[in-house]
């Protein structure tokens, strides 16, 4: 899928490559964009579990935890990360992760959904997004800080604003 997509692989390449009979990916699977939707379904469960921890990690200030959290992701799902997020964007899987992002914190914050104000709406779906995009722009620059400089930028940007961050960050 990262080198040529995936609708120009065949059935024929994945049953060679699994080393698996045609017959046996047909009755697991009903073509190629099914298999493709249980695979991420699958990464989706776990990811999600883990960008659950890493929510509360940041609501309660523990960088550390964070940090365990997000290498525990990379080193289980690297390469489906980067293929998914980065690589080969996958928009019905992100938006899963950003609006399960969105659910965890408002529970963790104890507000309902269908309490908030436009704004707030809004307001949700900006730090959902900016949150993706800093993890896709670690990625696509091969995680080159630590995760632990991730989580302060991360932290930094949700408490302090993108704006004052950059100020602040400039002075030092």
């Amino acid at each position: 899928m990262e080198k040529k997509g995936i609708e120009k692989i065949t059935i024929g390449e994945i049953t060679r490559e699994a080393k698996i009979y045609r017959g046996t990916f047909y009755y697991y699977y009903q073509d190629i964009y099914d298999l493709l939707a249980k695979v991420q379904e699958q990464i989706f469960e776990e990811v999600i579990g883990i960008i659950s921890r890493m929510i509360e990690g940041f609501m309660n200030g523990n960088l550390e935890e964070i940090c365990i959290i997000m290498n525990q992701l990379f080193e289980n799902h690297e390469e489906m990360m980067t293929l998914f997020i980065a690589k080969k964007p996958d928009v019905t899987l992100q938006r899963k992760i950003k609006e399960c992002g969105k659910r965890v914190a408002l529970d963790k914050l104890g507000i309902e959904e269908n309490q908030l104000s436009i704004e707030q709406r809004y307001l949700l779906e900006y730090i959902a997004s900016a949150q993706l995009g800093l993890i896709r722009y670690w990625i696509e620059n091969k995680k080159d800080i630590p995760a632990t400089q991730l989580a302060k930028v991360v932290q930094m940007a949700n408490l302090k604003g993108p704006f004052t961050s950059i100020k602040q960050l400039a002075r030092i």
